[in-house]
């Protein structure tokens, strides 16, 4: 699995750029979470050789973050530029929801964190959902936050295994 903006020095510095705020801080958060994502495309061949499963989180609605004109845009050239995934799930939680989880990891805030910016982000990411997308509730009580999300998954990677 590999989570947007990852580990590498591009991801590691959209990281640092979304812990600041500004213009600034944004457009290069931006700037490096795009060479993040075009450096595992790279990668994507190798890993499907590899791995029986791939999973890239904010793959495509990373968009959701960039203003809204310029992430429509961006989301379109994704759908027609990126490699179409065999399953899309949209990961669904309230916003009042995902900011107790961001509280409870303790970890230094980045720059969309905030509820109303949680807002804004899930309601781009609600109108960018087009057929196909598998949405799944992870606000459910009672249930570990990824159980739902391991479920979805695995049925679906079933389901396109099936002869």
């Amino acid at each position: 699995m590999r989570v947007h903006p990852s580990t590498t020095r591009q991801g590691r510095l959209s990281r640092r750029s979304l812990q600041q705020r500004g213009l600034f801080h944004r457009l290069l958060a931006s700037l490096f979470f795009t060479l993040d994502l075009g450096y595992s495309l790279l990668r994507l061949p190798d890993e499907r050789r590899r791995y029986d499963l791939v999973i890239y989180v904010r793959y495509l609605l990373g968009s959701a973050y960039l203003p809204a004109g310029v992430g429509r845009v961006a989301y379109r050239l994704g759908e027609w530029f990126l490699p179409e995934p065999e399953v899309r799930l949209f990961v669904d939680c309230s916003p009042e929801e995902a900011l107790r989880r961001i509280a409870q990891r303790g970890d230094e805030r980045e720059m969309f964190e905030t509820l109303e910016s949680l807002r804004a982000i899930r309601a781009a990411c609600l109108r960018s959902l087009t057929p196909g997308w598998l949405r799944i509730d992870n606000t459910l009580p009672g249930r570990p936050p990824l159980e739902p999300v391991y479920d979805a998954i695995y049925h679906a990677h079933e389901a396109s295994e099936a002869p």
